[in-house]
């Protein structure tokens, strides 16, 4: 008898997560990896990879880190080359990065809000992310790809989908 195919399980999927050293990107990457998911968590800032990346593998997990400015499309084109060559590809794509200041808005100086502007990704970053991973599934022949993401983009979410084989037709 075959066992009932569980279509939320991400056993053996691969996962890219943003913002993935800290905080909420880290508990995300964690919560994957339990679930035996491959994880590659990405940040800018190298240094919050190692702790989180040395912890998710002493627990049992599949994990790779690479520093990653999402603002840059290079180096997102570099991430997912990173994910292709360590795991074969990107099933789901978190998008947790952002910034933030720990300061009211009006004791903000005009320079504070400026540095706060560059520091956010603008909206193109997951749609640049989304593309190529929706491309490398097509290419790999794969049905659909999983794009999450949270925050303010959340009300933005798409669930981006290749080419699908037809279902077979039931049999009575």
């Amino acid at each position: 008898m075959n066992p009932i195919h569980d279509p939320f399980s991400v056993a053996g999927k691969s996962v890219i997560v943003t913002g993935g050293g800290t905080g909420i990107g880290a508990a995300i990457a964690r919560v994957f990896s339990e679930r035996g998911a491959k994880v590659l968590i990405a940040s800018r800032n190298g240094e919050h990879l190692g702790p989180v990346a040395k912890a998710l593998r002493d627990d049992g997990g599949t994990v790779e880190s690479i520093t990653c400015d999402v603002r840059d499309a290079d180096q997102i084109e570099t991430m997912f080359d990173r994910a292709e060559s360590a795991f074969g590809g990107v099933d789901v794509m978190i998008n947790n990065h952002g910034a933030s200041f720990y300061a009211r808005a009006e004791e903000l100086s005009p320079n504070g809000f400026a540095t706060h502007r560059r520091h956010q990704p603008q909206r193109h970053v997951p749609l640049r992310a989304r593309r190529r991973a929706a491309l490398d599934r097509a290419q790999a022949g794969r049905t659909h790809h999983q794009h999450v993401v949270r925050g303010r983009h959340l009300r933005r979410a798409r669930h981006v989908r290749t080419t699908r084989p037809p279902r077979p037709a039931c049999r009575t």
